[in-house]
């Protein structure tokens, strides 16, 4: 196998089709730098497979597309492909069959083939276990191998012209010797890396050329499976523990459901019959209904034309009373006002009369009230002197209570120092008779404990006689706990049991919350759905409102400029609001007036109207002052509301100070309900008004009728903002609502959560009655050990008789010598307390002495405290005394300005009453005009009236006809609507508690009543059995329907998740087996291979010798940290001896002298396993003439097996090549290939002109060739 050409496409700076044919052995590739010969090594590297974008000097992979130049536009696609020619082998391929079998088996997708998901699932291309006649496991005597990368990142590998994945092209070269950081490729910057990696990085490069490298790969992923396997036996087993658990809970539960099954379709079988006869029942009887409302109907429709005409006439009469009516009406708020004007005059004079009256007296008042206040003022200034005398007598009083008080303190000072000297004296013979009670009460002390300890012994003797008694008694209680122990243990295990079962039933409520739950949810769903709706509703309305919909692009302007156009309020249409139901009447009544501004002031006087004119389109400004130019024109009019209407602007909300051009445009705009009243009352007396209904009709005082929906129906800004108020409302209501099922949600979940806690519970006692079974075993064991331990003891006791005995004599001995000592402190003690009650008495009467200094002292103290707090009471009094003549000196000025503002007010009362009687008297002549026209009015209404009252007769008359004949057809109307609504409730209840559709399975029915062989159904006999079968399905409890088909899932389960066990153990076994053998064998191969190498480097003749001339080298493995060699681990030192010099490892070497023991090392490894190619890569740059020259001669050796493409810029070593290709850049950016000897090549690589010449020849000549049998066919033609 050789690699016969390569072919680039786009490739970095090879823009054309650039074809290198390698078919002699060393081939040599030349050129300048900088012209794109390492772009060659670039493009092997790229196809075997580098994804490392700086490994191909390029800061992302898109860099490898041409990128264009000057004279050339960039490429969409870059292509490389490698030929390699594929001979059919003299011997098979050996391949270790277990290892690639188990590996091909549990292999899967790894990372890197992420970026090739589209290749299709086919026969594989590289297939070696099948294809081993062959040196590349394709069956084909030539490879194509091909990478192909687009400016939009997508990426093709492809065999032979067939899509593949890219560990396909690695598994093509495994073991070959061939890939990116394989020793087949040789670069300036591998011998590099080389010299600075470290001894693991050595050694994995060694086993790429042992082929221990894919055993490795295999190996991890086979422990990545083994772990992975591992965790899902875990996960498997805790999954099949949990399977089986439910399993047995599901299958009482199924067969709970196949009962309600069976009887639920019986009692549905039943309410279906009963359902159909109702049914049948309600239909029959909507017939007779419907029969008899098209009776009524006629009758009423008969009447209706005899009602309309009475009312007409009746209308007439109301017309003419009204009309008279009105006058009088007139006249009598007319003579009203007089007559009001009148009483109010009197009224008004009466009211100036009496505050006149009252005046007066406040006058008088006020002079009595002056007086007294200068009788005040005197007596406060004789009390204030009175006080100032008794302030200087009370300082002269504390004056001498603080002399007294000085000299019953120094008295005291004498006395407390003669009782000090009393205290002293007893307080020695205190001491000393404290001294002699703690000596007696130690000797006390001591013959106290020398009792206890008798006593002690006593009780000790008592103590070990109980002792004895007491473990006869333990042993015979420590047999009863044992039996009792065993008993307890019995009961344990009973109501453990029971508890089993009280588990497994709430587990059940659990299940049953739970459902509920759901359907909680399900409605609470639903609700917040209704809740969305109307918020995006809203959302949207609130949108146009801010974008200002429906209004003129012109008014728009206007309110978005407010600094061109200041003193807007606002369009009207944004300052009145009103509620849903009468937005549309507010809109149809406004219509157009919606756009207009509203404008502070007077429009005249506004610069508004000069800008204005400059707009696109139409603008109308309206003075919010409106109201006041219309009320100065125009005399004011009560309006009368007619009979079935409302005045309009009584349901409008007006702000921004618009409420006087709404109460303009509205003055006689009226709301009815419907167009029928407001055509009725526009012919009648309010036939100068307008009327708007609930759905937008207007009629105008023209009687001109305008219907139809607004603006397309969409409404305009009132409508809109009527309609966001109500979506508020709904949606504060459906937040509660929503709040009220979240609450049932949370009591749901609390409910399930109690009983989940209930069930916790349950299964904390069954555990607590485990561990009192484990108890009662432990206690009986316990009680054995006591028992034996008792038994111990026993002897003990005996022991300590004799013990107490001894000490009992000892202590009574003591006893003796203690009383003896006692009696003589007794006599001490008592001479000792005849002088302590001496020096105390005498201290008691210097005490006494004190006592009386202090009280002394103490009432000097109590008089000075009594004189200082007089002296402070008097100087209080003189404060407020002061105050008091001050304020009555500010009243008595502030009487003497009301008494003049009095004096005034009566003279202004008195001009006042005489004015009033002038008013009375012109009043009252008015008044006396106006009862003269009533009287001749009174007559005229008397006549219209009689007349009123006969059409009003007939038209009763006729209305209570009409009226029998509406009840007769509202009776028959009702009872047809009660029939339809239980024909619809029970449709409703049989689709949906039944599923049936009534209106089609009652046409089957009604064609079975028909036939001979129908029998009806006794409901009352249905509805028992349908009952009791209701009871039996509610007496199964709660019901999980999902339970048979769970149960037959959990069974499949069960099984599966048991064979995928058995599977999974099975699966382990194998990967641990396939790692001990991937093991062995990469320890076998990677040794024979070492050693290989290791003989190809440092032997006689191996390639050290041979590059440098003579010297020694060796490689060697480091040992472990425990100094053991681990072949699969251990990493790879260098030790080299160039000729002359003393052995060092390779870091210690000169730099020309690394290069070269590298490259021995290097051509060593390809020698112990020559791949098909090697690609030297100006490896010889860092060498001289000589060692050049060794170099060239010892490739000479490789080429039996392999053949070498040179990069290089040393004469030498192109002398060495069979053939050169030389790489010239005719073009900035663009590079290409031509064909040059020897002597073409100068210095620095650089090609000489006539080489590129001839190949350009060349090139054309081909070009004629492969154009002259395509010319020779036209010509023929």
């Amino acid at each position: 196998m050789r690699l016969s050409k390569l072919i680039l496409n786009g490739f970095k700076s090879f823009a054309d089709h650039t074809e290198f044919r390698f078919d002699e052995p060393i081939i040599g590739i030349v050129g300048p730098n900088g012209c794109g010969k390492s772009n060659v090594v670039d493009a092997i590297k790229w196809v075997l497979g580098e994804r490392s974008a700086k490994s191909l000097r390029g800061s992302a992979m898109v860099d490898v597309i041409f990128a264009g130049s000057a004279v050339r536009k960039p490429m969409g696609c870059a292509a490389v492909s490698l030929v390699f020619s594929n001979p059919v082998l003299e011997a098979p391929v050996k391949v270790h069959e277990r290892s690639a079998d188990s590996t091909e088996s549990t292999e899967s997708a790894s990372d890197e083939d992420a970026q090739d998901s589209t290749v299709e699932n086919e026969e594989a291309v590289v297939r070696r276990a099948h294809v081993r006649h062959r040196a590349l496991p394709v069956d084909s005597d030539e490879v194509d191998v091909t990478r192909k990368l687009y400016s939009d990142g997508r990426s093709e590998y492809l065999i032979n012209g067939r899509k593949v994945r890219l560990r396909d092209i690695k598994e093509l070269f495994m073991d070959t010797g061939i890939g990116t950081d394989a020793y087949s490729i040789i670069e300036q910057g591998k011998v590099a890396a080389l010299l600075e990696a470290n001894p693991a990085e050595r050694r994995a490069i060694l086993e790429e050329a042992a082929g221990v490298a894919k055993f490795r790969a295999r190996k991890e992923e086979a422990a990545r499976k083994l772990e992975l396997a591992e965790k899902n036996l875990v996960v498997l087993r805790e999954q099949l523990s949990g399977a089986e658990r439910r399993l047995r809970i599901v299958r009482g539960q199924a067969e709970k459901a196949k009962r309600f099954v069976e009887l639920d379709s019986r009692r549905r079988a039943l309410r279906s019959a009963l359902t159909l006869d109702q049914y049948h029942e309600q239909r029959s009887k909507l017939t007779e209904c419907e029969q008899a409302v098209i009776a009524a109907e006629a009758a009423r429709d008969a009447l209706t034309q005899t009602l309309e005409d009475a009312e007409n006439s009746k209308r007439l009469r109301e017309t003419e009373r009204d009309l008279v009516m009105q006058n009088q009406q007139g006249l009598e708020r007319d003579r009203f006002e007089a007559a009001s004007a009148v009483k109010q005059a009197q009224q008004r004079i009466e009211f100036t009369e009496q505050a006149l009256g009252e005046t007066r007296s406040a006058l008088e008042q006020d002079a009595s009230a002056i007086g007294a206040l200068d009788g005040r003022v005197a007596q406060h200034a004789t009390q204030l002197a009175e006080l100032i005398l008794a302030v200087d007598l009370a300082a002269k009083a504390v004056l001498e209570a603080e002399e007294q008080n000085a000299v019953a303190a120094e008295a005291r000072a004498q006395c407390a120092a003669d009782a000090s000297a009393a205290r002293d004296a007893d307080l020695r013979w205190r001491e000393e008779h404290i001294a002699l009670e703690r000596e007696k009460s130690r000797l006390a002390a001591r013959r106290h404990a020398a009792e206890e300890r008798l006593a002690s012994i006593d009780a000790e003797s008592v103590r070990v006689t109980a002792r004895s008694n007491e473990q006869e008694r333990e042993l015979q209680t420590h047999f009863t706990a044992r039996d009792l122990a065993a008993t307890r243990r019995s009961e344990a295990q009973t109501i453990a049991e029971k508890i089993q079962a009280e588990v497994v039933n709430e587990l059940r409520n659990v299940e049953s919350y739970g459902e509920e739950g759901v359907a909680i949810n399900e409605r609470l769903m639903t609700l917040r759905d209704e809740r969305t709706r109307g918020e995006s509703r809203r959302a949207i309305l609130e949108e146009m409102e801010s974008a200002r919909e429906g209004l003129g692009g012109a008014v728009r302007t206007v309110l978005g400029d407010q600094d061109k156009f200041p003193g807007i309020r606002g369009a009207l249409g944004d300052l009145v609001s009103t509620d849903r139901v009468n937005a549309v009447a507010v809109e149809a009544a406004l219509g157009s007036w919606l756009e207009c501004l509203v404008v502070e002031g007077t429009v005249e006087a506004s610069p508004l109207l000069t800008h204005a004119c400059e707009l696109d389109g139409r603008v109308t400004f309206a003075p919010a002052t409106i109201a006041d130019l219309f009320d100065a024109t125009s005399p004011a009019s009560p309006e009368a509301c007619p009979e079935g209407a409302r005045p309009l602007r009584s349901i409008i909300r007006v702000s921004g100070g618009a409420q006087g051009i709404i109460e303009t445009l509205l003055r006689r705009t009226w709301l009815v309900n419907d167009l029928a009243t407001a055509l009725q009352l526009s012919i009648g007396d309010e036939s100068g008004s307008r009327f708007v209904t609930l759905s937008g009709e207007v009629i105008d005082h023209l009687r001109t009728v305008t219907v139809g929906k607004l603006r397309g129906g969409s409404g305009g800004s009132v409508i809109r903002r009527a309609e966001l108020t109500e979506l508020t409302s709904s949606n504060e209501i459906l937040g509660g609502r929503i709040r009220e099922i979240e609450d049932d949600a949370s009591r749901v979940a609390a409910l399930g959560t109690a009983a989940k806690s209930r069930h916790e519970e349950r299964d904390s006692a069954l555990q607590a009655a485990r561990r009192t079974a484990i108890e009662c075993e432990f206690q009986s064991e316990r009680t054995e050990q006591l028992i034996t331990r008792i038994e111990r003891d026993q002897v003990a006791v005996r022991f300590e008789v004799a013990e107490i005995a001894r000490r009992a004599q000892a202590a009574q001995q003591e006893q003796a010598s203690i009383i003896e000592r006692l009696t003589l402190a007794d006599a001490t003690l008592s001479t000792a307390d005849a002088n302590a009650t001496s020096a105390r008495e005498q201290a008691l009467e210097r005490q006494h002495i004190l006592d009386q200094a202090q009280e002394s002292l103490s009432a000097a103290r109590l008089m000075l405290g009594e004189t200082t707090s007089r002296a402070q009471v008097a100087r209080r009094e003189q404060i407020l005394i002061e105050t008091a003549l001050q304020e009555s000196r500010r009243q008595r000025v502030t009487a003497e300005d009301q008494l003049r503002r009095r004096e005034a007010h009566v003279e202004t009362l008195e001009e006042s009453i005489s004015e009033s009687r002038s008013v009375t008297q012109r009043a009252q002549q008015k008044h006396d005009a106006i009862a003269v026209r009533l009287a001749d009015l009174a007559q005229s209404l008397s006549m219209a009236v009689v007349a009123n009252d006969a059409a009003g007769e007939v038209l009763r008359s006729l209305r209570e006809s009409a009226s029998d004949t509406e009840r007769q057809w509202s009776e028959s109307e009702l009872a047809r609507r009660e029939c339809s609504m239980r024909l619809e409730t029970l449709t409703t209840q049989a689709r949906e508690e039944l599923g049936l559709e009534l209106e089609t399975l009652w046409t089957a029915h009604l064609e079975e009543r028909e036939s001979g062989a129908f029998v009806l159904t006794d409901r009352a006999i249905a509805s028992l059995e349908a009952d009791q079968l209701r009871d039996e399905i509610r007496s199964l409890g709660n019901v999980n329907l999902d339970a048979m088909a769970e149960l037959t899932e959990l069974e499949n389960r069960t099984q599966e998740l048991a064979n995928q066990l058995t599977d999974i153990d099975s699966a382990k076994e194998h990967l641990e087996r396939l790692v001990v053998e991937l093991d062995a064998t990469s320890r076998v191969q990677f040794e024979e291979t070492f050693n290989m190498v290791r003989e190809n480097f440092g032997g006689t003749n191996g390639m050290f010798r041979r590059l440098f001339g003579g010297g020694s080298a060796d490689m060697y493995l480091i040992p472990m940290e425990d100094g053991t060699i681990d072949w699969l681990a251990s990493g790879i030192e260098i030790r080299a001896k160039p000729p002359g010099k003393e052995p060092r490892i390779i870091t210690q070497l000169s730099g020309g002298e690394k290069s070269m023991t590298t490259v021995a090392l290097l051509l060593a490894i390809f020698k112990s396993k020559p791949a098909p190619f090697c690609i030297l890569d100006e490896v010889d740059a860092a060498l001289d003439e000589a060692n050049v020259e060794r170099f060239c001669n010892s490739l000479s050796g490789f080429l039996d097996e392999s053949h070498f493409i040179v990069i290089t810029h040393h004469k030498r070593t192109m002398q060495a090549c069979h053939r050169l290709h030389g790489v010239t850049m005719p073009q900035r950016g663009v590079s290409k290939r031509v064909t040059v000897r020897f002597e073409q090549v100068g210095v620095g690589g650089r090609i000489a002109e006539s080489a590129i010449a001839a190949d350009e020849s060349a090139n054309e000549e081909n070009s004629e060739l492969v154009a002259k049998p395509g010319e020779s066919a036209l010509t023929n033609n």
